[in-house]
């Protein structure tokens, strides 16, 4: 008998790449799950999300990788693969003027409901609990699909219902839109949804350093990152968005000092339906969304 016969075949060495990928879950059934804190829907005053209307998807003119490398869009999906260490992408279009006023339309309906972190001044959580709109947005298998090919993994919404979707205000002529921080999910797509025309400030800086923590240490030690470690991204206008894994690299958003308006964006999370990928969810009290400083 040959050595390899004799190795039972339960324990032989795999000689073909593993395929698998989960279905991703859907929203929660508002109707037999409920929600948290008994969030009720509210009214998406008559916007009903039309992919063929509200959408204008084109893709990133390039993806920058941890390894401050940079790809070509789009990388080919495959399971056998871990995909690329995406960063983030060049800001590139989801939605079309109609889009951006529909979703405008939807959070100004909602706004009341906005509250204040220790991150935010103002900020929405959870829409997704109160719009059908931002339901259909987020669960759109062409956007998935979009944003699988920034990262070569099929992606899906995050399970957790309270990240569909995040609504942030960024005030003009406060401090930072936002702190530095890494985020507590492994994919965000930051939407914005604001006039940018004239905009000074607001602009996305990412740290040029594969360890956060080292970034973050460097920040708190500093007070900022040098020039030669920062990488500054803006927007073109609304409509655009810039999508990013926030579990890897530290990030924040540099004080709007003017503006035409607040600036006003939609988070979304995701994650990826590989299910030997490494795991960057962390669940808090609570239900907070980032480690930040």
């Amino acid at each position: 008998m040959s050595p390899r016969s004799s190795i039972p075949k339960q324990l032989e060495p795999l000689t073909k790449p593993i395929h698998h990928t989960t279905p991703g879950l859907n929203f929660p059934n508002l109707q037999t799950q409920g929600s948290p804190n008994d969030i009720p829907p509210n009214s998406d005053c008559n916007q009903i999300f039309n992919p063929s209307l509200h959408l204008a998807l084109e893709p990133p003119s390039y993806i920058k990788t941890i390894h401050d490398t940079r790809l070509p869009f789009p990388l080919t999906f495959d399971p056998s693969k871990v995909g690329c260490d995406l960063a983030y992408t060049a800001p590139f279009r989801v939605l079309s003027p109609a889009g951006v006023k529909a979703l405008r339309t939807v959070i100004a309906n909602n706004e009341k409901f906005a509250g204040s972190n220790n991150r935010q001044a103002k900020s929405l959580r959870g829409i997704g609990y109160r719009s059908k709109f931002i339901r259909d947005f987020t669960y759109n298998q062409v956007v998935l699909n979009h944003l699988s090919l920034c990262t070569g993994k099929r992606l899906h919404p995050h399970d957790m219902g309270m990240n569909v979707a995040q609504i942030n205000f960024g005030k003009i002529g406060g401090g930072r839109a936002d702190i530095w921080h890494i985020d507590s999910v492994p994919y965000v797509m930051v939407l914005l949804l604001s006039d940018a025309t004239d905009m000074i400030g607001g602009k996305l800086q990412v740290a040029r350093l594969s360890d956060p923590t080292k970034a973050l240490d460097v920040i708190y030690k500093q007070g900022e990152l040098p020039d030669h470690l920062l990488d500054v991204v803006e927007y073109p206008g609304p409509g655009y968005c810039i999508f990013m894994q926030g579990s890897r690299i530290a990030h924040a958003v540099t004080p709007v000092t003017s503006a035409r308006e607040e600036r006003l964006t939609l988070v979304n999370s995701y994650q990826s339906l590989q299910p030997f990928d490494e795991v960057r969810s962390i669940n808090y009290c609570f239900n907070y969304h980032e480690i930040f400083i």
